[in-house]
């Protein structure tokens, strides 16, 4: 893990473009069935086997808490999820089979254990980047925003998190713009509804920094 002023010395030596991700994109590799977006797990697939690449991947220093905390539940998702389209696909192909259209033996899609598979590769990739320490350097940021409800804060909803995340990418984003850092930082979250509006993307555009909606959106402003 990593001090923020220790990471932007790093990150200036090399100067290699930032790609800043959130809890939600790591998941999402695992939640392919469920999102429907299998372009993130190529993306991730790329990201774990580049030799040499010309980006950092940065992560926010909630993501081993939340990564933990949501891990079990996303696990039991996608196992439902498999299950449900297991039994889907057996009564379609029942019906084929009756029509005397085609004969398919189905396998178990369980049989697969797709889910651990990709827990391994969300795992790698959380391997691949460079954690930030909380050094609680924004706190009054993002208790301003909380209070009084600046985006991604909103009323009536604990948005803590989303706010001390926010704050460390404006904040990363600020301490190397002013020492001349002038390649791409891309801050990918798939979690919209809270950083895809116009005072998100404006206080981002201020930064020059670019907001992608996904690993794989990600990957591709970055490189």
């Amino acid at each position: 893990m990593h001090k923020l002023d220790d990471l932007v010395d790093m990150i200036m030596c090399k100067e290699k473009s930032i790609l800043f991700l959130d809890t939600c994109c790591v998941l999402d590799i695992i939640r392919v069935f469920i999102r429907g977006h299998v372009p993130n797990l190529h993306a991730a697939v790329e990201i774990i086997e580049a030799a040499i690449p010309e980006y950092y991947i940065v992560f926010p220093s909630l993501i081993n808490k939340e990564y933990r905390d949501n891990i079990d539940l996303v696990i039991h998702e996608v196992k439902k999820q498999i299950k449900k389209s297991h039994e889907f696909s057996k009564a379609f192909f029942e019906v084929i089979d009756f029509m005397k259209l085609q004969k398919v033996v189905i396998p178990s899609f369980e049989s697969y254990k797709i889910e651990e598979l990709l827990l391994t590769i969300s795992d790698n990739i959380l391997q691949k980047g460079f954690m930030l320490i909380n050094e609680d350097l924004y706190a009054a940021n993002v208790l301003g925003r909380v209070v009084h409800n600046i985006p991604p804060s909103k009323q009536g909803k604990d948005s803590t998190k989303d706010c001390m995340i926010f704050e460390e990418i404006l904040g990363l984003g600020d301490k190397l713009r002013s020492r001349g850092f002038d390649k791409s930082i891309v801050f990918a979250s798939s979690n919209t509804q809270e950083y895809e509006n116009e005072s998100i993307l404006s206080e981002l555009n201020s930064r020059s920094i670019q907001y992608a909606t996904s690993l794989h959106h990600g990957l591709f402003l970055v490189k």
